[in-house]
């Protein structure tokens, strides 16, 4: 089914806890938060070389993917130039390429192709403390594929008990990943499926909307009105709606409006909503109420189990929502007070 490609939210958030710990192979580590931030087949990262990172200035970098669309790997690639900002968690995954590349350098010097190589690693108890750790594996450095990662994975799920929202044991496969990187893209309001076209390398968006976005019911709603420069449109009027995206730096902000020009705009959705730009639809007051509501709670749980990164996160949410909130509970305050003045008069 459908639903079974997804990894569900409970899941993902506890191997992300995980993974950005220093306990795990660096070279697994690497392979993680690249299938988990981008949008790739796991057979085009793992065809990676030592030579995709390159730097562009101080604060971006380049990532070079190979492509291999729906013939497989066996005939010539396309080429995938990802951009990555060198912040947050683009920050991070640079590091962890750059360290794994530093890594497969150092122990095959001119030899070296493959990104993803390494020796292999077993999963042993520390005889001194008691818990359980990795250890390298005999001498070969070989490449990594998928039926390795894969048992990779699982065997780290089982190893820490990671289950779903139903206290099953669970263990995402490696292409599973694909889809929750394009529907968290979708779903965030910032990406067009068209938009995702170069990231993953679909000859058309048919199977992006079709296939790998995995949408729940909260995220659905019916005739949103869109807030545009100070006027409100409103989507049932599609041709308008189109042809307001059609233009160059026009973006869609998901569940809060349009902006007609995104080219100055962080790629942050927190930032659209404290920004003097949007205006907000006061019909929409008990929604952003109930969003606040909803980062306050996901904070208090990401707290609770010591999530101090998603925690951060969460604080930025709640921040843009009561920024918002406020704004329009000034702008009704304001509305009232006018209308009395009139009437008094």
């Amino acid at each position: 089914k459908k639903e079974d490609k997804y990894i569900p939210d409970e899941v993902a958030g506890q191997l992300d806890v995980i993974f950005m710990k220093d306990g795990i192979p660096l070279v697994y580590r690497c392979l993680y938060w690249m299938l988990r931030l981008i949008p790739n087949r796991a057979t085009e990262v793992l065809s990676m070389t030592v030579r995709c990172l390159k730097r562009l200035d101080a604060d971006t970098y380049t990532l070079t993917i190979p492509s291999f669309k729906q013939a497989g790997p066996y005939v010539p690639s396309d080429i995938k130039l990802i951009e990555v900002r060198y912040e947050g968690m683009g920050k991070l995954l640079v590091d962890l390429v750059a360290a794994q590349r530093d890594e497969v350098l150092a122990h095959l010097g001119e030899n070296a192709r493959w990104l993803f190589t390494s020796r292999a690693y077993r999963l042993i108890r520390d005889p001194k403390t008691g818990e359980r750790c990795y250890r390298t594996h005999g001498s070969a450095f070989k490449p990594k594929n998928l039926g390795s990662c894969n048992r990779f994975f699982s065997r780290l799920c089982k190893c820490r008990g990671i289950v779903d929202e139903h206290g099953e044991p669970y263990s995402p496969t490696t292409h599973q990943f694909r889809h929750n990187a394009v529907s968290d893209r979708m779903n965030s309001g910032l990406f067009r499926a068209i938009d995702l076209l170069p990231l993953t390398a679909h000859h058309n968006t048919k199977m992006i909307e079709q296939s790998y976005t995995h949408t729940s019911v909260k995220d659905l709603r019916k005739d949103d009105p869109v807030v545009f420069r100070g006027r409100i449109i409103n989507t049932d009027d599609p041709a308008r709606f189109d042809r307001i995206l059609s233009k160059p730096f026009a973006k869609r902000v998901h569940r809060i409006g349009l902006c007609s020009d995104a080219r100055g705009c962080s790629a942050d959705r927190s930032r659209c909503l404290r920004c003097s730009y949007l205006v907000p639809d006061a019909g929409d007051l008990d929604y952003y109420q109930s969003e606040l509501d909803d980062w306050r709670s996901k904070q208090e749980k990401a707290l609770s189990c010591g999530n101090e990164v998603f925690a951060e996160l969460c604080g930025a949410w709640i921040d843009a929502y009561e920024t918002l909130t406020q704004r329009v509970l000034s702008a009704i305050s304001d509305e009232d007070l006018e209308v009395s003045d009139e009437a008094a008069q």
